[in-house]
């Protein structure tokens, strides 16, 4: 008989772990075997029992979901890590793939897209379900569609900026719509230090 996938379950609010915990139990072939509220105790629990799995909230208290991640995935290698958020992932696509996170679960589609996470990690794949997209894609896809996506309307100034990072182009030097395209087709928010986003963008 196989042995379950053994899961670290890490996240600041009892009610998400819980539903969670829930979900993960109707699967015979998962287990959650050890749970954390916040980032340096998912780190010391993932060094005592090494999971196949990692489910890590983005905010998690003290140390955030990025962090934990790289120092557990330094720890324990063959851990496949999965992050979650209620917030907007684009902005963090680049670094979540950098870090070595295998894939990313809105937390308002859990119950919907927990499973097929979980499921497309342990057969080798990335995953990741964006809010305007009708399929679920790779890491790797939702990157280059981000970066097609990012440029917009920037009101701090008379231009266009990238809603990621500092990159922006003057209204003069854009031209034009076409113009526009051509100058963030090749660009990529790693190149650039991340930023707040501005208003309306």
């Amino acid at each position: 008989m196989l042995m379950a996938t053994q899961i670290l379950l890490a996240d600041g609010h009892e009610g998400i772990r819980k539903l969670i915990r829930e979900i993960i139990s109707q699967r015979s072939d998962w287990h959650v075997c050890a749970e954390a509220s916040d980032g340096l105790e998912a780190v010391e629990k993932a060094k005592s029992f090494c999971p196949d799995l990692a489910l890590l909230a983005i905010g998690l208290p003290g140390l955030g979901g990025l962090h934990a991640a790289q120092k557990i995935l330094d720890a324990c290698p063959q851990t496949i890590v999965i992050a979650d958020s209620l917030h907007d992932p684009l902005p963090l696509l680049a670094e979540i793939k950098k870090v070595g996170i295998r894939a990313f679960v809105s937390k308002t589609r859990i119950g919907t897209d927990l499973v097929p996470a979980i499921e497309a990690v342990l057969a080798g794949k990335t995953w990741v379900n964006l809010e305007d997209s009708n399929r679920c894609l790779s890491l790797e896809e939702a990157i280059q569609g981000a970066r097609r996506m990012v440029w917009a309307p920037d009101p701090t100034f008379e231009g266009f900026s990238c809603s990621n990072c500092r990159w922006r182009i003057s209204t003069e030097d854009a031209g034009n719509l076409k113009n526009i395209e051509q100058s963030f087709a090749g660009h990529t928010c790693t190149d650039y230090p991340s930023r707040a986003k501005a208003a309306g963008i």
